[in-house]
């Protein structure tokens, strides 16, 4: 059953359903038989393309370094670890920077309608996401905009991007045509990732008393959700 899961969130994957399936079915696969090795070296590679848990990642690459791998699983195992290692430094570069960010203001930018914090749905691939930034018009590299079909767009990328949380654990950039507001709000088991991440974050949009207050206010009284803290 484990297996047909995978099987049926790879394909969502791959139609640009999202892996929330896929990460969900790895995770109990693994669960069940801890020490496959095709299952966690899927895994490592889905982390990756997320962007998120790199430090196990890492860690599982490391215990795997022992295992007797033929020369193709060998040549993964090296590339997954070089592409992990790099994404490692990079963050933790990143995290050095000392540089003080300045905070954009919704106010000089009438154009951009929604706000950091607000519950979004997707319209074309229907995932549900939340606003932790935004930019007035698309930054993203030439690549990636002939990749994604931004031109096909009605304002192509001349209108404001979005970088948004997805349930799934990803990070997307959206164009502010193809979201909406989302009146079902979150599943409930990603409320609280939702939660921890909005208080771990260093973004000053996000950690200000008042955004937060706010973002507490619409959990409660407009989605009804509880809102926890530790």
């Amino acid at each position: 059953m484990a297996r047909n899961l995978i099987g049926i969130g790879r394909q969502q994957g791959q139609m640009g359903d999202g892996y929330l399936l896929l990460r969900n079915a790895l995770e109990l696969f693994l669960i069940l038989r801890p020490h496959d090795y095709e299952a966690r070296i899927l895994q490592a590679r889905l982390f990756v393309i997320l962007d998120i848990n790199l430090d196990d990642v890492h860690a599982s690459l490391g215990q795997m370094s022992s295992l007797d791998l033929d020369p193709g699983q060998a040549a993964v195992h090296a590339y997954l670890k070089e592409v992990v290692e790099d994404k490692l430094q990079n963050s933790t570069a990143t995290q050095k920077t000392t540089e003080k960010i300045k905070p954009k203001l919704r106010s000089a930018n009438p154009e951009v309608e929604y706000a950091v914090g607000m519950i979004m749905k997707h319209v074309r691939f229907f995932y549900t996401c939340v606003i932790y930034g935004w930019d007035r018009q698309c930054t993203a590299s030439p690549e990636w905009i002939v990749q994604m079909g931004v031109h096909n767009l009605p304002n192509q990328d001349r209108q404001p991007f979005y970088n948004v949380l997805v349930e799934d654990g990803s990070n997307r950039y959206a164009a502010q045509g193809r979201l909406v507001v989302s009146y079902t709000g979150l599943s409930g088991s990603y409320r609280w990732e939702y939660t921890t991440y909005r208080t771990r974050t260093d973004s000053p949009s996000i950690t200000c008393w008042w955004r937060t207050a706010l973002i507490d206010m619409l959990l409660k009284k407009v989605w009804r959700w509880p809102v926890n803290r530790r």
